[in-house]
């Protein structure tokens, strides 16, 4: 910088005192852990809040508190709500009895608590109850059913004990949403094992949770388990689970059993529906049975516990092993035994722990946290790897070549427009059918029921597709407006899959676990929101970040190396984006200057590298005009050329120059191009976007145009694709940008037009050379679909179409009676395979026994020799 004559350029001696003057004052740095199995790691704790809010002093507001509205009117709120964009409160009213002078509650309605809540705009609260008191008011409520029903028996007497922990700063509850998986640090194949914990705030913005910017990187280690890395992050504020080889191998539920009780008609029916939820109590209860059982000496005991059980704790394991005492001991000295391993056992504690609890899950122990119903069903790892994958692998693994090109050819024919995929390799998807990934399965699932026929997969399976699709884009909503009416869809949706795997393969839910794990998205949704909100899709992302540190990294100290060089940059994402922090000298919350914190705004390239989208740039109703080469300004009459009716002059007469445009932004803010279906007054599909002649590449002219070719919706859906069925008016219309509300994809039917494949030049390297691959050619454009798969704008598709177009039904209305048709099945096949499967181990054991022997008599009649 000096070289290019860069004034007031810092030495390079107080770049490094600033960067450590920085380090202890924002206070993001890894911190050392020891666990309680005795491994080593750094840890990068979440920013101290607590000290950035002594910054702000201002009058606090707590649940089940009485306050004073601007009217004078005492309530009691219950709980903040976003309601049409405004903070609202939904509280209890409060009335005096004139003859005691004591205070009840009141409502519309005594029958419903729901009811009795009023809710009024945060803006109308006027006193807090600590100013209540400080002005003289006592209140005393008449009934003791009016304490019980706000859930507080000291209300009006004392303040929240909140109050006390935060010290009249405000007081937020966050959810923190922490993953933790075993990741590589190595770009190459050669594994090079990480376990990483990450964590985001879920209270943010749903559209929020998407971006990488908002993933907060907590610790790594080649050593310490998630178990123990969960262990230091539980000071700030996964479940023990036994695996797919135990009977119970839910970690919701205590469903499953031994093979043939999941054979009868009661244990098969239990796979589709969740079973009796487990507790953390009888989790540590099950837990204490296996330590004391190991204490005994015999493996083999605690081994059977892992499997009736289904729990098999990591840290408990690694106890167990040390207990193990001799194998013969006298039934005599058992007991005795026992009792010395038990006392051993908690002799080896660290020194700053005596809890029991060092030996097990610690997350067991975290009051409010229950590990099996607040581990909810991921669908990256669930859905997609999952279910997807095993539908995928059962089509196309009889594929021969011929079969694997013509369906990479039809899949590539596609309308990737309002899907929000940016490229389909169909011939990659063909070609490593065997590798995919989640964003492949992700695009099959939106696209594939759309060029299957017989020829490519039995009608079993094109069933499967579709269930699979239809689900598969109801747990993608961002959103979700009516709640009881969408668990109830996505409780059938769900049924119909499960259903429809079990005629395909009766046997498949009983091995394939992912399958039961379906039946309790419905009570994880109704807990904790939309699906996307719990998706690790974001995680898996910011991997590639912390392989970047890895692979910079000298490998002696990993754990500590990359969490330093992420703090660093934590530190900088904190500066950046307008974060306070104490100033060590003049002891004044201090923030970077205007310049530094309008550079990440203003910094396109910097906002990609710490994976932040700012929405707020693209402004809904806003056009890009075309480049200037392409523009080809013309008459109005000229730009709409076959468009052009008499009655529309009227239009064009704001401007006598007119030029296309590239696209145009929806109210949602999609992107909307030539051939986009849109969402608007009227469905149909954009022809061509004009606006009037302007030197800026960007118009915000209110008399844009946008010509809408008119589709009809159908009244009933395609028999085959259960789907909406578009077909042309040849009419067409115009529209203005506002009119545009959102994008969906729509998918042609080549089935009806007859669509050939030609062949086509195969592009390589932007040149067009002398090789051909087939393509699909549409013939007949009058006819296409509404995709219902889509994952992009799916809620707001089904807010627009009329309910029976949309509404789920149940494939077997008589679920039980179909299932105990299965079982009977199983009960047949099942006894017969595992006999089979029995024998050919038996078989394979005794040739290797056999082969061994051979062996050694070869070398013993060799004299010992090789």
């Amino acid at each position: 910088m000096r070289e290019c004559g860069t004034p007031d350029v810092p030495s390079f001696s107080a770049l490094r005192k600033l960067q450590s003057k920085s380090v202890k004052e924002v206070r993001v740095y890894p911190e050392h852990h020891t666990s309680s199995l005795g491994n080593h790691f750094y840890m990068n704790h979440p920013l101290d809040s607590s000290l950035l809010l002594e910054k702000f002093k201002a009058s606090h507001f707590y649940i089940k508190e009485v306050a004073q509205l601007k009217s004078g009117e005492f309530v009691v709120p219950m709980r903040w709500v976003i309601f049409q964009k405004t903070e609202h409160v939904d509280c209890y009213r409060m009335r005096q009895n004139e003859e005691t002078g004591k205070y009840y509650l009141f409502g519309h309605s005594t029958d419903s608590e729901l009811n009795a809540l009023h809710r009024i705009p945060v803006i109308e609260l006027k006193s807090n109850f600590l100013e209540l008191r400080s002005a003289g008011y006592e209140f005393e409520f008449l009934v003791y059913s009016d304490l019980a029903m706000v859930g507080s028996t000291t209300l009006g007497i004392t303040p929240h004990p909140v109050r006390e922990i935060a010290k009249n700063r405000p007081a937020f509850v966050l959810r923190i949403m922490p993953w933790c998986d075993d990741v590589s640090g190595n770009r190459s194949k050669q594994y090079n094992p990480h376990v990483n914990l990450y964590m985001s705030n879920s209270s943010l913005p749903h559209q929020k949770l998407s971006q990488e910017y908002f993933v907060r990187f907590c610790s790594t280690s080649t050593h310490a388990s998630s178990l123990e890395q969960f262990e230091a992050l539980s000071q700030d504020i996964v479940c023990s689970c036994g695996g797919l080889a135990c009977s119970l191998n839910c970690r919701y539920d205590k469903t499953g059993g031994s093979k043939e009780h999941k054979e009868t008609d009661e244990g098969y029916h239990a796979m589709f529906e969740p079973g009796t939820p487990r507790t953390p109590e009888k989790t540590i209860a099950a837990i204490m049975e296996q330590i004391e059982t190991a204490c005994l000496g015999v493996q083999a005991d605690v081994d059977a516990l892992f499997t009736a059980t289904g729990i098999k704790d990591k840290i408990a394991i690694h106890w167990n092993e040390s207990l193990r005492g001799p194998e013969a001991v006298k039934e005599a000295i058992k007991l005795e035994i026992q009792q010395e391993l038990k006392s051993w056992r908690y002799e080896k504690l660290p020194e700053d722990s005596a809890s029991s609890w060092d030996h097990f899950n610690v997350l067991l122990r975290v009051r409010g946290l229950d590990p099996h119903k607040d581990s909810p069903c991921e669908i990256l790892h669930t859905y997609l790897l999952g279910e997807d994958k095993y539908i995928w692998y059962d089509t196309s693994k009889k594929w021969d070549k011929k079969k694997e090109e013509l369906f990479a050819i039809c899949l590539q024919s596609s309308s990737l427009d309002g899907l929000a995929i940016n490229s389909l390799r169909a011939h990659y998807c063909v070609q490593y059918k065997k590798s995919l990934i989640g964003k492949h399965f992700k695009a099959l699932q939106q696209l594939a029921v759309f060029h299957l026929n017989d020829t490519l997969c039995p009608p079993d399976i094109f069933e499967i597709w579709k269930a699979s699709g239809e689900l598969g884009a109801m747990l993608w909503f961002p959103e979700i407006k009516n709640m009881s009416q969408y668990l109830s869809d996505l409780e059938i949706l769900i049924a119909n899959l499960l259903d429809l795997w079990a005629i395909y393969d009766p046997s498949r839910i009983l091995l394939k676990f992912k399958l039961h794990v379906l039946s309790h998205l419905v009570n994880d949704i109704r807990r904790l929101g939309p699906a996307v909100l719990f998706s690790t899709e974001v995680f898996e992302c910011w991997n590639a970040i912390f392989r970047l540190c890895s692979i910079l990294s000298n490998h002696l100290a990993p754990s500590h190396d990359i969490a330093a060089t992420i703090s660093d940059m934590e530190r900088f994402k904190h500066q950046v984006s307008g974060g306070w922090w104490k100033d060590s000298e003049s002891e004044d919350w201090v923030r970077a200057g205007l310049m530094v914190r309008s550079y990440l705004t203003h910094t396109p390239e910097l906002q990609r590298r710490l994976g932040w989208a700012d929405s707020s740039s693209v402004i809904p109703g806003t056009a890009k005009l075309q480049s200037k080469k392409k523009q080809c300004p013309s008459t109005w009459k000229e730009s709409l050329g076959k468009y052009w009716l008499q009655e529309r002059d009227e239009r064009g007469r704001s401007c006598a120059t007119w030029v296309r445009c590239k696209y145009i932004v929806s109210r949602s803010h999609d992107i909307c191009r030539d051939g986009s279906w849109p969402g608007a007054v009227t469905v149909g599909r954009i022809a061509c976007i004009l606006s009037p002649f302007t030197p800026t590449k960007v118009s915000q002219n209110p008399a844009v145009v946008i010509i809408l070719e008119l589709f009809e919706v159908q009244g009933q859906k395609d028999v085959r694709l259960n789907m909406p069925v578009l077909l042309a008016t040849g009419r067409s219309i115009l529209l203005a940008p506002t009119d545009i509300l959102f994008i969906f994809n729509a998918q042609h039917d080549c089935r009806f037009g007859k669509c050939k494949i030609v062949d086509a030049p195969v592009l390589q390297e932007r040149i067009v050379t002398t090789k051909t691959r087939g393509i699909v050619e549409h013939l007949d454009d009058t006819r296409h679909f509404i995709n219902l798969h889509a994952l992009h704008n799916a809620h707001l598709v089904r807010e627009t179409l009329p309910r029976g177009l949309i509404q789920p039904q149940l494939r077997y209305p008589d679920r039980r009676k179909t299932h105990n048709e299965l079982a009977a099945s199983l009960r047949i096949t099942g006894p017969a395979k595992r006999a089979a499967t029995a024998a050919k181990t038996a078989d394979t054991r005794a040739r290797k026994k056999q082969q061994e022997n051979d062996l050694g008599n070869r070398y013993s009649r060799s004299g010992g020799r090789k």
